[in-house]
């Protein structure tokens, strides 16, 4: 079997490339080495557990620890946060959040006012972006929230352009078909903010423009170490930073994003003038036990899995995944098609018999009946 590299796979809705590089037993070491540098290596065979390499880019990591020898980490930090050229509350680096950030600024800074949805997982910066964008404006940002029972009222007073309406708070469709009917007919323009994923967003959202947060996970090693940097300012700390700190931030998923990591950093700065692996929170330092690797492929996985589109996923692809890997785009289309075959043969667009006996046997293999 050929190394897969699972960022060639269409996920739909998310414009950034998926950094993982999937090998087996059979899998030619030289192929696994040319990837090694600049992909998340995860090995997906049967001769031992699944387990990864790298979540980030390792030369990336090696070459920023090395110059740790002549520079103390936050010395380094705060040189490579002066020299970038972002609005002061929304950091990026890549190609991909800066593009984010200058479409967003060109449609809510339009004479032509559009509404736009903005989602991704909580806590990933999406409220920062907007009140970014509109710092010029921020005074007439209302943000509307399921508590405000006299939000009518509010915006009949005339002074308020823009409306950010927080769909999780909302209790359910035909409120938020209600919002919507009443700001159309205002003329205000709407920003919709959703905590989820595409296929969360509801029915009357659907043909809205929308665009995509990405996680902390996702961003690349120097943002991370930007945001870092404009955290600590934020709070107003000189703390100095660890090696060890460091790579663990690299290294944990941070299921809670920029918001988890700067409750985290409030935390340690509560006991320490030194960010350090050691006045980490237990939940954290107790991630990196001995089922730390098998923890990186489960969460690396089950992201790459939820976001993808499995409308454009050819059978013969998905047979080419290895085991692991395999077995859990299998458990996710099942999912996703309500256990219905007959919607599991169109979505993998499966036609024939002999492809409906390999799919047989796939299942077999990765769900065996118990005896």
């Amino acid at each position: 079997m050929k190394l897969i590299n699972i960022s060639s796979i269409n996920v739909g809705e998310v414009d950034l490339p998926l950094p993982f590089v999937l090998y087996d037993d059979t899998s030619p070491q030289e192929d696994v080495s040319k990837y090694h540098h600049d992909f998340f290596i995860i090995y997906a065979g049967e001769g031992e557990s699944p387990h990864a390499d790298y979540r980030v880019n390792p030369s990336e990591v090696e070459r920023f620890l090395e110059s740790l020898r002549g520079k103390g980490i936050r010395e380094i930090l705060r040189d490579f946060y002066d020299r970038q050229e972002f609005p002061e509350n929304y950091i990026f680096f890549s190609d991909h959040t800066r593009n984010l950030f200058e479409s967003i600024r060109k449609l809510l800074t339009s004479p032509l006012r559009p509404w736009i949805l903005i989602y991704g997982a909580e806590g990933t910066g999406k409220m920062s972006l907007i009140k970014t964008v509109l710092s010029n404006r921020v005074l007439y940002l209302h943000e509307l929230e399921d508590r405000h029972i006299g939000f009518r009222r509010e915006l009949r007073k005339g002074d308020i352009d823009d409306v950010v309406v927080k769909v999780n708070l909302l209790q359910n469709e035909f409120q938020l078909t209600e919002i919507i009917t009443f700001l159309y007919h205002g003329g205000y323009q709407a920003i919709f903010v959703l905590d989820g994923e595409k296929n969360e967003i509801p029915p009357s959202l659907s043909n809205i423009p929308s665009f995509r947060v990405p996680t902390f996970f996702e961003r690349s090693l120097k943002e991370k170490l930007l945001i870092l940097e404009h955290i600590l300012r934020k709070l107003d700390s000189n703390a100095s930073i660890t090696p060890a700190f460091v790579e663990t931030m690299f290294y944990y998923p941070w299921p809670g994003n920029i918001t988890q990591l700067e409750n985290t950093l409030r935390y340690i700065l509560s006991l320490s003038d030194t960010l350090d692996f050691e006045f980490m929170p237990e939940t954290i330092k107790g991630y990196f036990g001995n089922e730390y690797n098998k923890q990186v492929v489960e969460e690396s996985i089950n992201q790459m899995v939820s976001r993808m589109d499995y409308t454009n996923l050819p059978f013969e692809l998905l047979e080419a995944i290895p085991n692991y890997v395999g077995q859990k785009l299998l458990e996710n289309i099942l999912y996703r098609a309500n256990n219905d075959f007959e919607r599991v043969f169109e979505m993998l667009n499966i036609k024939s018999e002999e492809q409906v006996n390999r799919l047989r046997r796939m299942f077999e293999k990765y769900f065996p009946q118990e005896k």
